[in-house]
């Protein structure tokens, strides 16, 4: 059964049967059925959305212009993100050592942390810190050459009839049978290091004191939406001092370095999703290349076991011994002194963080 709509009857009375009455009351339940029906599609209209271009509560006011629904504490009109960006985009921005504090982006966004401020070299600690113990090194003796002969050879002529290489100090080396008639020594040879000492590189050098990265960027996207009722090339959009960790900045974003758009430009940063860390710094060692030795020598006694009077031989000049030589005679190694000191090493810092995938964050400060 249709249903019309009657005018113009108000000077009417309509009466009924009682049956009629209550088939009408069942008919009015039907039609109250109706007007609560009604009541939902022209009832209070629903609430403004700021940020969407249209007049959602009816009042004839849009977005930013219905300073009632879209305080404009809460909202304001930005200028409009040209095409390409990523608009609705909030950051949070710490030095890269404080990542660990950025906080979870609002509801709504999805979160992607981007990097900053690329390392261009590597810094590392100090290998100065290595230690030495130069009471462990140790030099042999020099080389003594010496001229022996059953008639006279007291200035060193001719090729030495012995050579003692390599002794070590204070060895004592006795003669006692085979005496010969003269003997000139000298050195021939100056010493070498028997042992270097051992050296421990800096326990806490060449390592990298710097962090890849200057900063962190947690990028926070929200939907992107076209509010309305702004000058041109202005759109409405939300406030973002709502949440003190974002701060208040308001900011857009593309892939690339390109420039930023026109008010866009209170924060302008390249930043990148990622990078190849090629840092590396020198291993910490010692160098012990600048030790040597100088001096020792030998004594020639007059008898065995280095006892009695002796002469001392300690350069490359002949010392005829043949006045202390008798049914026997001894010699006593003289060990060179250490020389030089040593350098510790290492600690050299090579390479870079080569940044890859950028991108351009651009922000304006809210006002």
């Amino acid at each position: 059964m249709s249903c019309a709509q009657l005018t113009g009857l108000d000077g009417f009375q309509v009466e009924t049967s009682s049956a009629e009455t209550s088939g009408g009351a069942g008919g009015t339940s039907g039609g109250a059925g109706g007007t609560s029906g009604g009541a939902g599609g022209t009832g209070s209209p629903s609430s403004e959305d700021c940020t969407d271009g249209l007049d959602n509560d009816g009042d004839g006011l849009i977005d930013c212009e219905d300073i009632e629904d879209c305080s404009p504490a809460d909202y304001e009109c930005v200028p409009a993100a040209p095409s390409g960006w990523s608009r609705n985009v909030r950051v949070a921005i710490v030095d890269h050592a404080m990542a660990s504090t950025l906080p979870a982006c609002p509801g709504g966004t999805e979160a992607h942390d981007y990097f900053a401020g690329p390392a261009t070299e590597a810094v590392c600690s100090s290998c100065d810190g290595c230690a030495w113990n130069r009471d462990e090194a140790e030099c042999f003796a020099p080389t003594l050459s010496c001229h022996s002969s059953t008639s006279s050879n007291t200035d060193c002529s001719g090729n030495p009839t012995s050579e003692r290489p390599n002794y070590r100090g204070n060895v004592c080396e006795s003669f006692i049978t085979g005496v010969p008639n003269s003997v000139s020594c000298r050195i021939t040879d100056g010493a070498s290091l028997r042992r270097r000492g051992e050296c421990s590189a800096a326990p806490d050098g060449g390592q990298l004191q710097t962090s890849p990265w200057a900063q962190v960027i947690r990028v926070c996207t929200g939907t992107s939406r076209d509010g309305g009722h702004c000058d041109d090339g202005h759109e409405c959009l939300p406030r973002t001092n709502d949440d003190p960790a974002f701060g208040d900045l308001a900011c857009v974003l593309k892939p690339g370095n390109e420039a930023c758009p026109a008010g866009w430009t209170d924060l302008e940063q390249q930043i990148f999703e990622t990078g190849v860390d090629t840092r590396a710094c020198a291993a910490c060692g010692c160098d012990l290349g600048a030790l040597g030795c100088i001096g020792g020598g030998f004594r020639a006694y007059d008898f065995s076991n280095c006892n009695g009077s002796s002469i001392t031989i300690d350069s490359n000049q002949c010392v005829d011994i043949t006045s202390i030589l008798g049914q026997s005679f001894s010699f006593r190694s003289e060990a060179a002194t250490v020389t030089g000191d040593v350098t510790c090493t290492g600690g050299q810092g090579s390479g870079a963080v080569a940044p890859t995938d950028p991108a351009k964050l651009c922000c304006r400060q809210s006002p």
